[in-house]
């Protein structure tokens, strides 16, 4: 039995020692296990957890008129003559999900073998950054100095994780031709028929001088001063028939002549002003109108009036008085070109120097940057301000016979607030004037006639004022009957007074 004992106990302890060590060894399996799998790569998740980050990251894409411009790729710009600046636009989009950086300070243009530098220039930078979704444009400019070939090399620093340096050729050639001249302006298509529009033609190259034509000829350097001339600046060019046609060439030192570049000039017409104040003659003893309207039956467009009252043409190219509902022209200001909206009016209380002002107005809408205006045929209204025919103080009938001398008076009506000053000649001939008459200051008196005759005394009178028109003549023949004639039963005792 104690032997017995002994061995169950020897046998336990050693199913315990050998549970542990199974134990001992299962764990350390698992540790084994775990350290394992904590050190292993699932290449399938990486894979997938890379794709997302750079999915998420942004991402440049440009484009340029030719189409996309790949990295590594190449932009060509047009051939231009020497000196001359030709302009892409490049267009970079962010198709990440994150902003795209680009460090514009970082940009370089390394020159070819073969190109001076200044060949290639960055005229307009992009932004710095660039949201997901959006697109910038940047602009690069070729002017080649030197002729023939022309290369470079352009660097976008970005955070584009697939581009960090965009990378792309550009190219060029200089050649010895004149560049194209360009129209500007807005000219194409001018408003209105009848009127000058201002022309505008520019090229790239500052050295070129440009020749024109209007007749649609083809610019001859043989035919300037005839049917070709210089262009100097913005010139005007009647659009009579509706339609025109100006052709255009540059030369420049050294270089063979541009092509010609032909534009086509069409118009609509602006109706022709009409005034609420017709022309007219205005008398002192009548009410003088002070607000003159001027409108034209235009519409579809913002037209405006271009206006004067010296007499002159408008010229809406000018440096006008704009917009003069709040100015009046008057003898002291009425030179130059005023402008107003259609259908407004202008205030005009004075009188014309020479007792009458001419109107011309004409009919325009502004195109272009504000200083391009064209305009539609003039339209004139003529005003003469003339002093009322003075008048007797007494009403004098027709050969009206007096049996005593009669004190002849005289009035007449002032005009603007004036004095009217009137000129009398007791003569029938010459017509009175303020030269050949006498200034009157009171009443005249007719000579007494003789015993048995009859005093024929004509009375002229014409009445001035500052900046009025001299009024018509008043003529009145006085008959003063002397003694033993007045009660002659061979006069109309109707005559008598």
């Amino acid at each position: 039995m104690p032997e017995y004992k002994t061995m169950m106990k020897t046998e336990s302890t050693g199913r315990r020692e050998g549970f542990a060590a199974t134990l001992l060894g299962t764990l350390a399996l698992i540790a084994i296990a775990a350290t394992g799998f904590s050190a292993c790569i699932n290449p399938l998740t990486s894979t997938a957890q890379t794709a997302r980050a750079e999915a998420a990251s942004p991402h440049l894409s440009a484009t340029s008129a030719a189409g996309a411009l790949a990295a590594d790729g190449v932009l060509s710009f047009p051939d231009t003559g020497e000196l001359s600046s030709a302009p892409l636009t490049v267009t970079i989009g962010n198709t990440g999900q994150t902003s795209l950086s680009i460090n514009v300070a970082g940009i370089t243009i390394a020159m070819g073998t073969g190109t001076t530098a200044g060949s290639f220039t960055l005229q307009a930078p992009p932004p710095a950054t660039i949201a997901a979704g959006r697109s910038a444009a940047f602009v690069l400019c070729f002017t080649p100095q030197t002729l023939g070939a022309n290369t470079a090399t352009v660097v976008l620093p970005t955070n584009d994780v697939n581009y960090p340096k965009f990378t792309f050729t550009v190219k060029g050639n200089g050649t010895n031709q004149a560049p194209t001249p360009v129209f500007t302006g807005g000219n194409l298509q001018c408003w209105p028929l009848g009127y000058d529009s201002a022309v505008t033609i520019t090229c790239s190259n500052p050295s070129a001088t440009i020749y024109y034509t209007t007749n649609g000829s083809v610019p001859s350097l043989a035919s300037i001063g005839s049917t070709t001339f210089k262009y100097t600046g913005p010139f005007f060019f009647s659009f009579n028939s509706g339609a025109g046609t100006v052709q255009a060439m540059a030369t420049v030192t050294g270089m063979t002549n541009s092509a010609t570049v032909v534009a086509d000039f069409s118009m609509t017409s602006v109706a022709t002003p009409t005034f609420t104040v017709p022309s007219t003659t205005f008398m002192s003893n009548a009410a003088i109108p002070v607000a003159y309207g001027i409108t034209s039956s235009t519409s579809g467009a913002t037209v405006y009036i271009a206006f004067t009252i010296d007499g002159t043409a408008p010229n809406p190219l000018s440096t006008p008085t704009p917009f003069i509902t709040t100015t009046t022209p008057s003898t002291a200001n009425g030179t130059g070109t005023y402008i107003m909206p259609s259908g407004s009016s202008f205030l005009y209380g004075g009188v014309h120097a020479n007792g009458m002002f001419t109107l011309n107005a004409v009919a325009f809408v502004q195109s272009g940057s504000g200083t391009d205006f064209t305009s539609n045929t003039t339209a004139t209204a003529t005003y003469s301000f003339q002093m009322s025919l003075p008048a007797f103080a007494t009403a004098q009938p027709q050969a009206a016979y007096y049996a005593s001398p009669p004190s002849v008076a005289l009035s007449c009506a002032s005009g603007s607030g004036g004095t009217a000053s009137i000129y009398y000649a007791t003569t029938a001939a010459p017509p009175v004037t303020s030269a050949n008459g006498t200034q009157y200051s009171g009443a005249i008196t007719v000579p007494e006639a003789g015993a048995g005759s009859v005093t024929n005394e004509t009375v002229q009178a014409i009445a001035y004022e500052t900046n009025w028109l001299p009024s018509a003549i008043l003529t009145g023949v006085f008959n003063v009957c002397g003694p033993g004639v007045w009660n002659s039963s061979n006069w109309d005792q109707a005559t008598w007074q």
